[in-house]
Order: C-alpha cells, then sequence, then structure tokens
C-alpha cells in the first residue's frame, strides 16, 4: 500500500509540474510538487503477516550482527538528467546479498567438497571379469566376458531408463581385422548396470578371413560418456 500511495503522489506530482509549467511558465514546479506531497495520505504501516521485504530485513539483521556495512542509507541527490525532480540513492551494495563474506566461504565450501568427493568416489565403475578365450580352430575364436559394474551408483539413474533417454556402454572387440561374425557383432552396446556388483555377459564367437603368420591380438574396450574406459588385452587359449 505504501508504496501505491507513493506512486500516486508522483504522478499528481507529475500532473501539477505539467499544469504550473503550461499556465506560469516559472520556477512554480518545485513548490507545486512540494505542496501536493505535504496533502498527500501518509503511508499506512505493514501489518504484522505482510511478508513483503521479509528477504531483505533478515539479511539486515543478518549484516548488523556481523558488523558487515552492506547497506546505503536512501540519500536524496540532485541528478542532472532530472532537474528540480526528487531523486534518492541508496540500498544493498553490488553483490553483498548473492556472495557470502570472505570468512563464511571456507566453512560453506567444506560440506560441498565433501558431497562432491562422495560422488567421484562413489560413482560407477567398469570392469571385465570371469575373461575367457578360447580358439576353436584355425581362425575361429569363442570371446567371452562379464562386463562389471564395481561402483556404488549405477551406470545410469532409474528414469534415464524410463524414458529412454540413456547412454548405454560400448562394449567392442578389437584387433580382428576382417571377420565373420557368427554370434554377436564387433560392438555390443550394454543396458543399465545397477550398483555394487550389476554385470552383464558379453560374447563375440567369429571366424577371422584372413590369417596371416602370427597369432592376432584381441581387446575388449567399455565405455560411456559419463563412465572411464577400460581397455583389456585378451589372452587365448586352445579348446
Amino acid at each position: 500500500m505504501a508504496e501505491a500511495a507513493a506512486e500516486a503522489v508522483a504522478e499528481v506530482a507529475e500532473a501539477a509540474v505539467a499544469q504550473a509549467s503550461d499556465e506560469q511558465a516559472s520556477d512554480e514546479p518545485a513548490a507545486a510538487v512540494a505542496e501536493v506531497a505535504a496533502t498527500a495520505p501518509a503511508a499506512e504501516p505493514l501489518a504484522k503477516d505482510d511478508k513483503r521485504g521479509a528477504a531483505e530485513l533478515n539479511a539486515l539483521a543478518w549484516f548488523e550482527q556481523r558488523g558487515i556495512e552492506a547497506f546505503v542509507p536512501w540519500q536524496a541527490i540532485e541528478h542532472p538528467d532530472l532537474p528540480g525532480r526528487q531523486v534518492e540513492v541508496g540500498g544493498f551494495k553490488p553483490f553483498y546479498l548473492l556472495n557470502p563474506p570472505i570468512a563464511e566461504v571456507e566453512p560453506l565450501v567444506e560440506p560441498h567438497v565433501a558431497f562432491l568427493s562422495k560422488i567421484v568416489e562413489s560413482w560407477p565403475r567398469l570392469a571385465v571379469h570371469d575373461l575367457q578365450a578360447k580358439r576353436l580352430g584355425p581362425g575361429l575364436y569363442d570371446i567371452r566376458c562379464q562386463i562389471v559394474n564395481t561402483g556404488a551408483l549405477p551406470t545410469m539413474p532409474q528414469m534415464a531408463a524410463v524414458n529412454q533417454q540413456w547412454y548405454p556402454i560400448q562394449v567392442q572387440l578389437t584387433g580382428a581385422g576382417q571377420v565373420k561374425w557368427i554370434q554377436g557383432s564387433q560392438r555390443q552396446a550394454v543396458r543399465r548396470l545397477a550398483e555394487n556388483g550389476g554385470k552383464t555377459e558379453v560374447r563375440w564367437v567369429f571366424q577371422v578371413l584372413e590369417v596371416g603368420d602370427g597369432e592376432p591380438k584381441f581387446t575388449i574396450q567399455a565405455a560411456a560418456p559419463t563412465l572411464h574406459p577400460i581397455e583389456i588385452e585378451v589372452p587365448l587359449a586352445d579348446e
């Protein structure tokens, strides 16, 4: 209500200034403004349950308790672009309501750092377990393994699986060259792995079409945009 009354006073004052300027073309607009302001109704006090400005009042009390000069009292000034008009400046200093005092920064940061460190420790981690690689015949191989999440968090949130906005783990076998795939494919997608040991099996059965003099060297790679990639060499054994 106080703001509405002030706006009403300003509108009436402007009308009075305009009228006085048109009729008298003298220095009387300032007097007219003063006369209107003097006859304007007083602003009503805020009710006890009115919460407007509560945050700013709490901030003022907090700064006062700590002896921080964060507020500049409102004061009238002469504005070069508004001659004869009432102009006041003041309020909270820039950024004081946004940034904590330097003495408060470290105590505020510590719990956040601890939380982020815990997130890093719990982040999902990929591992290859139970790797079995067999040579079934000349150029014919059977490779299988378990892709395991050893972290304390799943590889994707449950909501990502619900709305299908997920990034699968890409597991691929490299080093095979030109092959004929009998089971599986060079790159296989692994969906969500649960925390603390969630796992799934991937398998490749294939025939190398161009067999050289030496034994091919195979590697298994697993990666996702939000996970640290892993790579492991595949040891071969005869059937």
